[in-house]
Order: structure tokens, then C-alpha cells, then sequence
């Protein structure tokens, strides 16, 4: 079962439980960053021409080495906003809601990294990945090309993405970031239907 927001009670485990989902989304991110810069290096070691194979636009193309370094960036974010984190679970009094600051932040820096317009940190790439999805969702009428194929196979595999996606839902849609009340996440057992269903859906079309 996903991890859900539970009700804040004066302890730092609770304190972390409460933004935990924000970073563990986070985290997600980076590891499948990491692990295509390794899926890349085996390509490249092994000759495979995954541009051919996965339709690429050899100009936007990444080589597992810039891979490498926007995963390494990505890392050092969620490092310094977890030292951030933990020294402001010391230095707050219980109750506060400012302690979730570096979290809210952590996870803005991703969503700029990943959907921002501006050409840098590797523009074509994120934006191919981008339309990508795009035409995953308007399944059946989008494109069906291995790439979309394929990217639908790991969508299946998700789950706990997804989950802590709902979680971060929670934490927005319930006022937890401005506060500290006690609620739960009502629909999250409606992603898990619904994320249980719809990847398939979206591999079958």
C-alpha cells in the first residue's frame, strides 16, 4: 500500500512521514535518470544504436555521460535540501509549518528542471520526452512508435510513483504546506485503481 500523509502529531518522525512523498518523487526521478545513463553506457559499450531504434532526433540525443551529469545535479539537490531539512527539524518548534520549506523548494527545482522553456539543461531532450507522453495519453489516437511503446512498459512498472504523486496531491489539496492539520488522502485509493488500470491501457493502444 502507498505511503499516506498521516495526521501531525509534535514528533520528528511524523514530521518527516509528512514530506516524505515530496521527496521520494524526487528521488524516483533521479534513479530513472541514473539508470538510463546506464542503459546508455551498455548501448554505447555494446554498439547497439538505440538513436535508430528508438527513432531519436541525433541532434537532441544524449550521451550517457551528460546522463551522468544531470542525474549528479539532480542528487546534489535532493542532498542539500535533506541537510536543509534536518537542520530545520532541529532548530523549529514543534508545529511550525515552515520545516516543510525545503521540501515545497526541492520539489519546485524539479518541476523548473524538468518543464522549463528556457534552452538550457538539455532543452530538446526533456521536450522530446515531453511530446512523448504527450502522445501516450491521447492513446489511441497518437503516435505508436517502439519509444512510445516502450515508455509505456515502464509506466507499468510505476506504481510507486504514482502513489507519492497522490500523496503530493494530498499535501497541496489539503493545506498541509501552509499548515499543519489533520487529514487524509481520501482519493488515493482511487489513483491506485485508476494507476493500476490505465498503463496497460496505454501499452495495449
Amino acid at each position: 500500500m502507498p505511503r499516506r500523509l498521516q495526521a501531525y502529531t509534535p514528533t520528528k518522525e511524523d514530521d518527516w512521514d509528512s514530506v516524505s512523498a515530496l521527496y521520494s518523487m524526487c528521488m524516483w526521478i533521479t534513479v530513472l535518470m541514473w539508470g538510463c545513463g546506464f542503459a546508455l553506457q551498455i548501448f554505447t559499450a555494446y554498439k547497439i544504436n538505440f538513436v535508430y531504434i528508438f527513432e531519436i532526433n541525433p541532434i537532441s540525443s544524449l550521451t550517457h555521460y551528460q546522463f551522468y551529469s544531470f542525474a549528479a545535479m539532480l542528487s546534489f539537490i535532493i542532498f542539500f535540501s535533506l541537510i536543509c531539512q534536518e537542520i530545520i527539524f532541529d532548530v523549529t518548534i514543534n508545529g511550525d509549518p515552515q520545516y516543510k520549506i525545503p521540501s515545497i523548494a526541492c520539489q519546485c527545482i524539479f518541476l523548473y528542471v524538468m518543464f522549463t522553456p528556457i534552452n538550457h539543461l538539455y532543452r530538446n531532450a526533456r521536450w522530446t520526452l515531453i511530446k512523448t507522453c504527450g502522445q501516450i495519453w491521447i492513446a489511441p489516437f497518437g503516435l505508436v512508435k517502439f519509444r512510445h511503446f516502450f515508455f509505456c512498459n515502464v509506466l507499468t512498472t510505476t506504481n510507486d510513483i504514482m502513489y507519492d504523486f497522490g500523496d503530493s496531491l494530498c499535501f497541496y489539496a489539503n493545506g498541509c504546506f501552509k499548515d499543519t492539520p489533520k487529514f487524509d488522502c481520501s482519493y488515493t485509493t482511487y489513483i491506485i485503481y485508476a494507476w493500476s488500470i490505465i498503463p496497460y491501457y496505454w501499452r495495449m493502444m
